[in-house]
């Protein structure tokens, strides 16, 4: 072969190596799109809602203004107190699913659960559909202040 074929060969090799990065560029950024659009654009506000209660206190309660649905809860917490949250599976009605979703929140203990008002628990139910109708079903609320109580009493 000679050096002009051999050249025009990797030439050839390199530009379809360009075109498969451009490919992969491409899915990567129509991928993130996507998310973009699934998210409702909210990562960005939650990763800094999250920043600013990590600078606050150690697993203190943060509450911002109520009158702001798109804001973080009042009744979040960075982490479970003493590093081991409540088996929320015990209240009626809340599966394993659903309390990982409340641990993704920012829900980790039985007095969090007792605290939520009606403003809490719309909040939540924007961000995990179906919240309310659990809540109000099996008032989960009312369970968790039975249970502090009951721990109290121990």
């Amino acid at each position: 072969m000679k050096t002009v074929d051999t050249l025009w060969l990797r030439g050839q090799a390199a530009q379809r190596d360009i075109i498969l990065i451009n490919h992969y560029a491409a899915t990567f950024l129509g991928t993130a799109l996507v998310q973009g659009l699934l998210l409702g654009w909210q990562a960005p506000s939650r990763m800094w809602a999250a920043m600013a209660r990590a600078g606050s206190a150690p697993n203190a309660v943060v509450t911002p203004d109520l009158g702001q649905m798109d804001g973080p809860s009042p009744h979040l917490l960075d982490g479970p107190r003493d590093g081991l949250g409540d088996d929320l599976t015990i209240i009626a009605g809340l599966g394993p699913r659903l309390a990982q979703s409340l641990n993704e929140f920012g829900i980790y203990h039985f007095d969090q659960i007792a605290a939520l008002d009606d403003t809490g628990i719309d909040w939540i139910n924007t961000h995990q559909r179906g919240f309310r109708r659990q809540c109000l079903r099996h008032d989960f609320v009312g369970q968790a202040r039975a249970r502090i109580g009951g721990l109290a009493k121990n």
